[in-house]
């Protein structure tokens, strides 16, 4: 070991040759090359923290020429830190093994070999492959499904390590297969429950969340959702202030032009955000989110919306105290002239009811029963189908059997929670709409009426009241198309009880056709 009153001078010495090292890292002579190597570890293992740090500008600083043979031996003379006493390496890793994972993507091969067995010597891993993933996420995993103390020591013990585990990570997000970015972003996102000190990740969030912001905006959903719950993740356990360019990010891809892809992956991401940052946060972000709902660019009404497809599942119950503030956009939405605006609002619609069919069906039930009788044929076979969502979700029912799988413990079903009065008034008006001059809705109304109504003629004559009600109000109405819907449904009326049966029960029975 070198006197400390001489060691100053030493590290002075060593941080001067630094460059002398550089240049016979790469000599043409083989003897050159072993001398430099042997000189490179013999002066890694006699340095300080200190004398790490005052080196490590130097060698850095070679990574950044433009010369592949000065960044080729630049990162040969990282890798030699890997001779350092172990405490000196645990302080340099945070800082070498990013940019070491950076020369693995080098254009030069031999600086990509470099890299390589640079990032074995430091942090002690023989590959950075997918094989790896798969076999770090069960037990980062099970660290956190299980009460096992030493199954969570096993996982702390793996993300904590995060110069081994880094490298892997990172290389995995960059893979092509959508399996390997799935693991590699399932690790990211478990890091924060895992790691005792968030702090520790500070150094990597740079190398990583690039990455993550990528496979944020891939083409396939799973792999957009995890990375989505990741970024999450990340900010409730680092703080939004480790990230603070995130949420512009989330937010400027959430308008692009590019495609309904990118704009589905900021509003998945940003939908996990808002989550980890709490609903102060998001109730001060809220209005500007309905305001662009209804913004004069087609694509960012569409982002805007499909926000609102993600909420729901992040921010759990808590979303539908802002149901009444969002449901007008939503239903504007459903008439909006541009048919990705619609689907990305029907797509809303349909997961509301999924998350809130129960719990908030006084708020649900009004907005989808006005949009059945709305005059735009766009609102009324969107409400149709949130109203089978609604129906079938009540009934206990998927909707996706055969029609005419109903049976009549699902009326029961629908009774039972929504009251006779209110369910009459529901299968009138859905009746009404089974003749409606648009074809779709005149479909979807039949789909929902067949998969609910067991019995048509009994369920008819049940709710002719309301019904013949309805059909007056509509022949009565200054719309031609409106009277054009209640001639049809009269016909049909007739057609499927008789002329007698139709007029039986109510207190003002319709002229017979024969005698007006």
């Amino acid at each position: 070991m070198i006197n400390a009153s001489i060691f100053p001078v030493f590290i002075q010495v060593c941080d001067s040759n630094v460059a002398v090292l550089l240049v016979s890292f790469s000599d043409q002579v083989v003897a050159v090359r072993e001398a430099a190597e042997c000189a490179a570890r013999s002066m890694m293992s006699q340095l300080s923290a200190q004398g790490v740090k005052l080196v490590l500008p130097s060698i850095l600083k070679g990574l950044e020429d433009k010369a592949w043979r000065t960044k080729q031996s630049s990162v040969q003379l990282l890798g030699a830190l890997a001779y350092c006493a172990p405490q000196q390496l645990s302080q340099c890793l945070p800082t070498i093994v990013p940019k070491l994972t950076e020369v693995l993507t080098d254009t030069h091969p031999k600086v990509q070999s470099a890299g390589q067995m640079a990032l074995q010597q430091t942090t002690f891993i023989n590959s950075i492959d997918a094989p790896s993933l798969a076999l770090l996420v069960p037990i980062v995993h099970r660290g956190l499904r299980e009460r096992s103390a030493e199954t969570k020591k096993k996982a702390a013990q793996i993300v904590g390590n995060m110069c081994s585990l880094v490298p892997i990570v990172h290389r995995g997000l960059r893979e092509r297969s959508a399996e390997t970015k799935k693991k590699a972003a399932q690790i990211v996102r478990n890091m924060c429950s895992l790691v005792i000190e968030p702090k520790d990740m500070i150094p990597y969030i740079g190398l990583l969340l690039p990455e993550v912001k990528k496979v944020l905006v891939d083409a396939i959903p799973e792999v957009r959702s995890v990375a989505a719950r990741a970024v999450g993740s990340l900010i409730r356990g680092m703080g939004e202030e480790n990230f603070p360019d995130l949420v512009p990010w989330l937010f400027d891809s959430l308008k692009t032009d590019n495609s309904n892809v990118e704009r589905s992956g900021a509003a998945q991401g940003l939908s996990e955000v808002l989550s980890a940052l709490g609903t102060g946060y998001f109730e001060h972000v809220l209005l500007d989110i309905i305001r662009n709902c209804s913004h004069q660019k087609a694509s960012m009404r569409d982002g805007y919306l499909t926000l609102f497809k993600y909420l729901p599942r992040s921010l759990g119950v808590q979303f539908q105290n802002y149901l009444q503030q969002v449901l007008p956009a939503i239903l504007d939405g459903l008439a909006d002239e541009n048919e990705s605006v619609r689907d990305a609002a029907l797509g809303v619609g349909h997961v509301l009811v999924e998350h809130y069919a129960t719990t908030s069906l006084p708020l649900l039930l009004p907005a989808v029963e006005d949009g059945i009788l709305n005059d735009n044929w766009r609102i009324q076979q969107s409400s149709v189908e949130l109203l089978g969502d609604l129906l079938f979700k009540v009934a206990g029912t998927s909707g996706k059997s055969d029609e005419g799988s109903s049976t009549e413990a699902h009326g029961r079903a629908i009774i039972e929670v929504l009251g006779r009065d209110k369910c009459n008034e529901i299968l009138a008006a859905l009746y009404m709409v089974r003749t409606d001059v648009s074809l779709s809705v005149r479909q979807a109304a039949l789909h929902v009426w067949k998969t609910i109504v067991a019995n048509t003629p009994k369920t008819l004559k049940e709710i002719m009241p309301v019904l013949m009600n309805t059909l007056i109000s509509f022949l009565a109405s200054s719309s031609s198309e409106r009277r054009q819907v209640a001639a049809r449904a009269l016909g049909e009326l007739v057609r499927k009880l008789g002329e007698r049966d139709a007029s039986f029960d109510h207190p003002n029975p319709i002229p017979s056709a024969k005698g007006s």
